[in-house]
């Protein structure tokens, strides 16, 4: 039970550190797309500002999506072994209460 503790901890820490690695990657994303709109509304846009604030838009949206997706699959795996851990007490609360049985290996030859 204790390796199911260490891993469980180990999964909710490194699920923290890819959010929040995420969420700062987004916020510099934004920098630059503030950065490439303040350039763009001063001048004469071009094409090739046109395309990099583009493609910084389509960034900051696609990493919103990555770190949306990834808080709620962190979340349902955190259900799910929720879920597991209380299924196996279960199972080993029924499994303590049963009465103890020979195993095979244990029995002598007239017995089997």
């Amino acid at each position: 039970m204790n390796d199911i503790a260490s891993l469980t901890s180990a999964d909710s820490w490194w699920g923290s550190f890819l959010l929040i690695s995420t969420l700062i990657v987004l916020i510099g994303v934004v920098g630059e797309v503030v950065a490439e709109l303040t350039k763009l509304l001063d001048g004469r846009p071009s094409l090739k500002t046109f395309v990099e604030v583009s493609s910084a838009l389509i960034l900051i949206v696609g990493i919103s999506g990555e770190l949306w997706g990834e808080a709620r699959t962190s979340s349902i795996g955190d259900q799910i072994s929720g879920f597991l851990n209380v299924k196996a007490g279960a199972a080993n609360d029924r499994a303590a209460a049963q009465p103890k049985k020979k195993q095979l290996t244990q029995m002598s030859a007239p017995e089997i």
